[in-house]
């Protein structure tokens, strides 16, 4: 039940571009069991996950692109062609 819940919430942040309050209320409407404390917890859970930074889920975080090096680089040049 908890992975339905967790699943809508990433749904509803990331498919349907809702804000974290719209997620909050709408959460209520699938799960109507659900305290609105739970429903803060659900969609803040979700909002990390889907922005990679939830820790347990660091792996799937997307990566950051790399860092340009401090070292610039040399463009290759071909050599010139032999004049005969």
């Amino acid at each position: 039940m908890d992975g339905d819940i967790l699943h809508k919430a990433i749904f509803l942040l990331r498919e349907c571009h809702e804000s974290e309050q719209q997620v909050v209320t709408r959460l209520k409407d699938y799960f109507p069991h659900l305290t609105l404390s739970d429903r803060e917890m659900y969609t803040s859970e979700a909002r990390d996950l889907v922005h990679g930074v939830h820790p347990a889920h660091a792996a799937d975080a997307p990566h950051p692109h790399p860092v340009a090096s401090a070292v610039p680089l040399t463009p290759v040049v071909a050599p010139a062609p032999a004049v005969s």
